[in-house]
């Protein structure tokens, strides 16, 4: 009966760890392919003043240069402006995509530089139109700018994307992180239900 019910145990693990696979490797392959990158250019300048009184900054004192789209910046825990301009049209509200999905700091400002929108890392916002995993506005103008920070270098690829694209891309990325969680949860539980009637210590280091 022992042997019979450690057989078990491992192919339910093996079962499960096989679907946390799959998830994982589908999750993996969800890598966003952006379309808009022709429709935006983009200048870049260091940004120096405090993000607090943002919205007092003089935006005429900024050395804006043509920033190649993609290319990798220096952060070093500064913050930097890009100014975003579109001949896209977007009569129908839009995206704003940005690459890869983690930074410390974003904001989002329209062309007035008042500051509509910002995504920090590690803190819960409600009431926006995409989850955590992304970090994508929804915009109405054909110039704007994005002030972002981070702690190391990294590449900054913006894209101007179909809205309802991104969206979709949005849930299936949440419901894969859903999946692979579920999936590590049910195969602790499995383990700790089976250590708990057959008092084995092996089930808990599966």
């Amino acid at each position: 009966m022992s042997n019979y019910s450690t057989n078990q145990s491992k192919k339910w693990s093996s079962l499960v760890l096989s679907i946390f696979i799959l998830f994982f490797l589908t999750g993996c392959n969800y890598a966003y392919k952006p379309e808009g990158l022709d429709r935006i250019v983009v200048e870049i300048s260091p940004y120096k003043n405090k993000v607090e009184n943002i919205q007092d900054v003089d935006t005429t004192k900024f050395d804006f240069r043509p920033f190649n789209n993609g290319s990798l910046v220096n952060f070093n825990n500064s913050y930097y402006i890009f100014k975003l301009s579109t001949q896209a049209d977007i009569e129908n509200l839009q995206t704003l995509l940005i690459l890869p999905h983690y930074f410390d700091d974003v904001i989002y400002l329209n062309d007035s530089f008042e500051p509509i929108d910002r995504i920090t890392r590690n803190t819960y916002k409600e009431n926006r139109s995409y989850s955590s995993n992304l970090l994508a506005f929804d915009i109405s103008e054909k110039n704007f700018y994005i002030v972002i920070s981070n702690k190391s270098k990294r590449k900054v690829l913006f894209s101007f994307e179909n809205s309802l694209k991104v969206k979709s891309y949005d849930q299936k990325l949440s419901f894969t992180f859903v999946a692979v969680y579920a999936a590590i949860l049910t195969l602790f539980l499995i383990n700790i239900i089976f250590f708990y009637f057959l008092k084995k210590i092996n089930y808990l280091y599966y």
